[in-house]
């Protein structure tokens, strides 16, 4: 699900790119992150107009099915998968994906992520699409607002989003795995996403 997710949220950027620009030029921005127990929408700026960016935002997430063509979902696979290949081979990120895979439960590393990456069919993403309606929303808003202006905004957001609620014992969890006291190292002989699989390191 992991894999997926981030690549939709990829995917949703592309397609507000041409409707954010003018709000970028003004200097209202968004971000969107993508966690293992969801994402975050970010909007920032200090223009009065800044709910008109979130209303863009929303609105392609709702109308998401009608926007992703396939011949766009080939373009932005096709980029998502260049910009994993060459993670491979940046020994910084390698290094930290390994260290999250072996601490962090559940985990995909690089290679994984990849592998997922390189069979994800355009079927499968307007299905995941169509399963997203069950969520659970927090948010924090601060700034030049005041309480009824924030409580408006979150109301809309929720209102556009049009979800149904996710019951807790359906909430989320991250399990770090507890290392015993001591000095502990992971070692990497050599890397090379190029070699066949079973095939020892050298």
């Amino acid at each position: 699900v992991l894999g997926v997710f981030g690549w939709f949220f990829d995917s949703v950027v592309f397609l507000l790119n041409e409707d954010t620009y003018p709000a970028v030029m003004a200097q209202l921005n968004y971000s969107i992150r993508i966690f293992k127990t969801g994402f975050e929408l970010t909007f920032n700026g200090f223009n009065e107009k800044l709910p008109l960016l979130i209303d863009i935002v929303i609105n392609c997430l709702n109308n998401y099915a009608s926007l992703m063509t396939e011949e766009i979902f080939i373009m932005i696979k096709s980029k998502a998968i260049n910009r994993l290949k060459n993670n491979q081979y940046d020994l910084d990120y390698v290094s930290s994906d390994l260290k999250n895979s072996l601490i962090q439960d559940p985990d995909w590393y690089i290679d994984k992520r990849l592998k997922y990456l390189e069979t994800l069919e355009y079927k499968q993403i307007l299905r995941f699409y169509e399963q997203l309606n069950n969520l659970y929303c927090r948010a924090l808003i601060q700034g030049n607002i005041n309480q009824t202006q924030a409580i408006d905004v979150s109301k809309k957001v929720v209102s556009l989003l049009n979800y149904k609620p996710l019951a807790k014992e359906h909430f989320p969890t991250v399990l770090i795995k507890r290392l015993n006291l001591g000095d502990f190292r992971v070692k990497m002989a050599n890397y090379n996403p190029k070699k066949q699989p079973n095939t020892p390191n050298t």
